[in-house]
């Protein structure tokens, strides 16, 4: 029997991971993806005049998030420790 490759609807986060996670099963994947680009909600914006990049979605997250992180540390991704207590 011929095996078909999985359709992803959706190239943000959970869409990318879940065709990285099939691909590292030798399962074929193809992900579909509306907009323009990637990412979903995770997006940064950079352009002429702007100077700074702005983040514009999922900036941040916790020491708790630990398959997240996990997943960063899988692929090479670095990041920022974020600060969780104390005052402002």
């Amino acid at each position: 029997m011929m095996m078909q490759p999985a359709i992803i609807i959706g190239a943000g986060l959970s869409g990318l991971v879940t065709a990285y996670e099939l691909k590292k099963m030798g399962i074929q994947a193809l992900v579909l993806e509306a907009r323009g680009r990637y990412g979903g909600r995770i997006w940064t914006l950079e352009g002429e005049g702007r100077g700074t990049p702005l983040e514009m979605g999922a900036t941040w997250f916790g020491d708790k998030h630990q398959h997240l992180i996990a997943l960063l540390l899988e692929l090479g991704v670095g990041y920022f420790d974020q600060y969780q207590q104390g005052t402002a």
